[in-house]
């Protein structure tokens, strides 16, 4: 895994800055190799494009000649963690988001990327043109279930980097966006007024999803809270 240092205030994701005399670029990279020893990559750049493109390259000859990826691609790594690893970690609904999105939006497109050779290029590019054939936030949650997904390869030493971090989802025009909880910029959130809240229930009066939608009005419940409800969280006798 890489060494991250404490790096000036004007450097790019930790391992990339511009001189502030000379206004080159700079890339500087520590390595960890199996036996743990440290080496160090430099490089200089004209443009912060160009200092992104010889990191990555760096990357990518440390992970294809010491890195312990093997043969997967992204597809078959993140397939292993959905079987493997999440289910023994985080909560079921959140493994089913995760496999819907990479489902859908990932492996037809980018899953056939070795798991040494995936940069965080190919993936900005992706991700631009996902948040502009379907949404933000869209983008956001397949970035999300990515990351998650590289981030256990670093954990296991397969990888130096998680490039998904580097991704930047671009906004759209007239969009207004706003950091969540989470630390991940979302759309802005706007509270129904009385007289929306009564005409959505009027509309989903009799409808499969009536109870979701009440009980997220009347208990401010996120979808995912909502449809993750047993019935040992209802107690009937007391209401």
């Amino acid at each position: 895994m890489a060494r991250l240092d404490k790096f000036p205030a004007n450097r790019k994701s930790g391992n990339i800055w511009q001189e502030a005399n000379t206004g080159v670029w700079r890339v500087e990279v520590d390595f960890v190799r199996k036996d743990g020893s440290v080496f160090r990559r430099q490089a200089r750049a004209k443009t912060e494009q160009e200092a992104r493109e010889k990191r990555d390259a760096a990357y990518a000859v440390f992970n294809a000649t010491e890195g312990r990826a093997g043969n997967h691609t992204l597809k078959t790594w993140c397939e292993h963690c959905m079987a493997q690893v999440f289910p023994k970690k985080i909560r079921a609904n959140t493994v089913a988001g995760y496999g819907y999105v990479l489902q859908k939006h990932v492996y037809a497109l980018v899953g056939s990327i070795p798991l040494i050779q995936l940069t965080a290029q190919q993936l900005q590019a992706f991700f631009n043109q996902l948040a502009e054939n379907e949404s933000n936030s869209v983008a956001t949650k397949v970035r999300t279930a990515i990351s998650s997904c590289l981030t256990q390869a670093m954990r296991q030493g397969m990888i130096t980097m998680n490039p998904a971090r580097l991704v930047e989802i671009a906004q759209k025009k007239g969009s207004h966006l706003s950091l969540g909880d989470s630390g991940e910029f979302v759309p802005d959130k706007r509270i129904l007024t009385e007289l929306e809240q009564t005409s959505l229930l009027n509309a989903a009066k009799g409808n499969l999803v009536e109870p979701v939608i009440w009980l997220g009005l009347k208990l401010g419940l996120r979808r995912g809270e909502c449809l993750g409800l047993d019935w040992s969280n209802v107690d009937l006798h007391t209401r």
